[in-house]
């Protein structure tokens, strides 16, 4: 595919605010200089494991505001320099154990607003300079062990707007550095002592 072939030098695209609900294989082939792709306004339904490919110098990618319903546990493995990743206001219903895997450098995630209501406790795992994480309006009921392990950067952490009933002693363990934790607009009824031993 050389819809971009003529671009290989550039560093920014941006595409928000489209009517496009998807990309042929291989589309982004000549752009692997690329540092910041905005596709947020769009119609993208899903996001196949090969799409992003050859994006390994990616560093900030908007993907806010299309439909997506599906995105393959491969789709991001190899954009290993992503700072930021932003899927608010999508239809994620769940996240794979390894959507996030190879994203070492990722230091915002942005899911709000979208239908997530279960997640594997390893879905965060590999995201161990993530600073920023919001997952508000969401479908969350609870908070599973481990799920937070790994994100000892973290300094923001919202989870407003859910419908969880009990905060467990373990959900915010060795979270050092969270300046910000918002649990506002859920149905807490129980906060177990300890929950924030470690704040």
């Amino acid at each position: 595919n050389k819809t971009f072939a003529n671009l290989n030098g550039t560093r920014i695209l941006k595409l928000n605010h489209n009517k496009i609900s998807f990309f042929e294989i291989e589309v982004f082939n000549y752009l692997k200089d690329l540092i910041e792709l905005e596709l947020s306004f769009n119609f993208l339904d899903r996001i196949d494991s090969s799409i992003f490919r050859p994006l390994e110098k990616l560093e900030d990618l908007n993907l806010n505001n299309n439909k997506i319903i599906q995105i393959e546990s491969k789709a991001f493995e190899n954009l290993i320099r992503l700072k930021k990743l932003l899927l608010s206001s999508n239809k994620i219903m769940d996240l794979d154990q390894n959507i996030f895997k190879n994203l070492h450098n990722l230091e915002q995630l942005e899911l709000k607003n979208n239908q997530i209501s279960k997640m594997n406790f390893l879905s965060f795992n590999s995201l161990i300079k993530l600073k920023h994480l919001n997952l508000e309006n969401n479908c969350l009921f609870m908070l599973k062990k481990k799920l937070f392990d790994s994100n000892k950067e973290l300094r923001y952490l919202s989870i407003a707007n859910n419908v969880i009933k009990k905060i467990k002693y373990y959900n915010f363990r060795n979270l050092i550095h969270l300046n910000l934790l918002n649990m506002s607009y859920n149905n807490i009824r129980e906060i177990e002592n300890g929950s924030f031993e470690d704040l």
